[in-house]
Parts: C-alpha cells; sequence; structure tokens
C-alpha cells in the first residue's frame, strides 16, 4: 500500500521535482521499466536509443511528421514516440541538456487529417489496425470523426491524436525543451539544418517513407466551418506556441523563431 501511495505522489508531484532526483526515484518505483530503458541504449536495433549516444543527439518524433523518413535517413532504424519528460528519464541532466534536441511539427488541422486517414488504412502495425477499428470504423467519414469523435478520451489519448506540445513540452509547461524545431512544410530545408547540426554528410537525402498511399489529398478541402473550429480548440496550445493558422500561410513566421539555440 506504502508503494502504490508514493507512486501515485510520484507521478502527481514528479515534475516539481529537481532533474536528477526525479530519475533516481522512477528507477527505483519503476525498476524494471528503468532497465529496459538503459538496455535500450545498449543494443542496436529498432526503437534502440543507441544512435543517440552516437551522435549526441535526441529527436522527438512526434506521430505524422515524417519521423520515420527522419529517422530512417539519419539512423538507419525506428524510433519509438517518446517525449522530452520521458528522455529525462533516459538521459542524465548532463547527458539531456549536452545532446542536441529537435522535432518536426505539423500544422494541426493537416495532422489530424493524415492521421485519420492513416489508421483508418490500417495504420503501420497490427496495434494501429486494431485500435482504428475500434475507435475510427464507426464514423461515415472525415467530419463526422471531428465533430462526434476527436474530443473522446480514447481517442484523444492515441498517440496519433496527442497534442504535439505534450512531446515537446514536460506536464504543467508551455516551454519547449528542444533546441530546434523545424516543420513538416519546410521538410526539407529544415533537414539540411539538421544536418548540418549533427556534421553529417551534405549529400545525404532524405527519405520518403511511411506515406500515405494514393493521391495526395489537400486537407482544407475536408473540412467544414464546425470541424475546423473543433480542431483548433483541441489543439489550441499547439496552435499558440507552434505558431500555425489554419492554411499555414504563417510558416514564413514560424522559420525564425523555432531555432531555439
Amino acid at each position: 500500500m506504502i508503494k502504490v501511495i508514493k507512486k501515485y505522489l510520484y507521478k502527481k508531484l514528479a515534475y516539481l521535482l529537481p532533474y536528477n532526483l526525479r530519475r533516481k526515484l522512477f528507477a527505483l518505483f519503476y525498476k524494471s521499466k528503468f532497465e529496459d530503458i538503459i538496455k535500450k541504449r545498449m543494443v542496436s536495433e529498432d526503437y534502440s536509443f543507441m544512435s543517440y549516444d552516437k551522435y549526441h543527439c535526441i529527436f522527438i518524433h512526434i506521430p505524422k511528421t515524417a519521423g520515420v523518413s527522419i529517422t530512417r535517413t539519419l539512423f538507419g532504424h525506428l524510433i519509438g514516440h517518446f517525449s522530452v519528460a520521458e528522455y529525462q528519464i533516459v538521459f542524465s541532466k548532463k547527458e539531456f541538456n549536452s545532446y542536441f534536441k529537435f522535432a518536426i511539427v505539423r500544422n494541426p488541422w493537416d495532422r489530424v487529417f493524415s492521421a485519420y486517414n492513416f489508421l483508418k488504412n490500417g495504420g503501420m502495425t497490427e496495434e494501429d489496425k486494431e485500435w482504428a477499428n475500434k475507435n475510427i470504423s464507426q464514423y461515415t467519414n472525415f467530419n463526422d470523426f471531428i465533430k462526434n469523435g476527436l474530443k473522446k478520451p480514447s481517442i484523444l489519448k492515441w498517440r496519433h491524436f496527442l497534442p504535439q506540445c505534450d512531446f515537446i513540452c514536460v506536464p504543467h509547461s508551455n516551454k519547449p525543451l528542444v533546441d530546434f524545431i523545424g516543420h513538416f512544410e519546410n521538410i526539407n530545408e529544415d533537414f539540411q539544418y539538421i544536418k548540418k547540426k549533427m556534421s553529417l554528410d551534405d549529400n545525404l537525402i532524405l527519405k520518403h517513407e511511411n506515406v500515405n498511399p494514393g493521391k495526395k489529398l489537400d486537407y482544407r478541402d475536408y473540412y467544414d466551418d464546425k470541424a475546423q473550429k473543433i480542431v483548433s480548440e483541441v489543439y489550441k496550445n499547439d496552435i499558440k506556441i507552434l505558431g500555425y493558422n489554419f492554411d499555414s500561410s504563417s510558416i514564413s513566421l514560424q522559420k525564425n523563431i523555432h531555432t531555439i539555440n
């Protein structure tokens, strides 16, 4: 019972604690999880962290922001969808502060549309397919999904629909803890900057993987006014912090504000 109470208090108060103390308590309360994390830094395979130590970087892979293309190109393997908060458990304070931390973000209206189509078409894994069959298949179309499904906790907690700021900010904070925020809409130019920061071959070309099949659709053609407003309410922090508007006409301003260091 005491252990359960301690874990509960840890979850509630963790981000009020100093970084290293929070990490030590996680290792104490969640010993097996912490051991699994450490193992991921010692193996070279999909979803490992070995490449991060090799290149002294941390990529925060937000779903549906070209993350598979980025990780396959840079590291040769996949990286999971971990937040900066989780990476603060993976890495010591010294490592976290010194590594080049970056993420790619995407227009929230476009990202939701892409995630919906991606999952409706089966996703990437059996887990994606099973989740979509349970949570998306009952909606007649995209606008029906936005109006009657998006706000449901079971959907908003799924990684493809989590706010992007949940990945790049720690709980109870709206400050991105990354050194560079690239943009899906400006991916090729931003990839050049990432390569330079990582001291990689200038001739390295970004692969394009995990792309939704079929003709590329313009998300703006699939929203009515009500659906557009719902997304603006659900992802209001993403829109405010990342600087997006519906048609991405604000992208020129974003390019200048998201290079943190």
